[in-house]
């Protein structure tokens, strides 16, 4: 009876040995599930703010570059608007003098008209 009655406590000590080290080892599971998820969080916080910095380059250098292609778009308005002034003034210029010549043209004409008209005038009365 001692037999069993020591064997029945070694095996209730072994039962609580075994125990008290599956607590041991679900306390240190749930110690390393903390430290896990803690530095996954950790993780996700330095994910965003590098993700966070790399966006705010992007749209930096793509202001940048808005900037120039603003200075270049205002680079050519600006030729584009000297360039067609220039025109206007040299068809100005060309609209005149096509203008002055066909009413000296028109004056030299009516001229010789009334020369010749005087002429024959004068040639039919001799």
């Amino acid at each position: 009876m001692a037999d069993d009655t020591t064997k029945a406590s070694e095996s209730v000590v072994d039962e609580l040995h075994w125990g008290v080290v599956l607590r041991s080892d679900i306390q240190d599971l749930r110690q390393e599930t903390r430290a896990d998820i803690q530095n996954l969080r950790q993780d996700t916080r330095d994910l965003r703010q590098e993700t966070a910095q790399e966006f705010a380059a992007v749209r930096q250098e793509m202001a940048q570059g808005f900037a120039s292609v603003r200075q270049e778009m205002d680079g050519m308005r600006q030729s584009n608007e000297a360039f067609r002034a220039e025109v206007n003034d040299r068809f100005d210029r060309a609209q005149a003098r096509a203008d002055t010549r066909f009413y000296w043209t028109i004056g030299i004409i009516v001229t010789l008209f009334g020369v010749q008209n005087g002429i024959m005038v004068a040639l039919f009365r001799i």
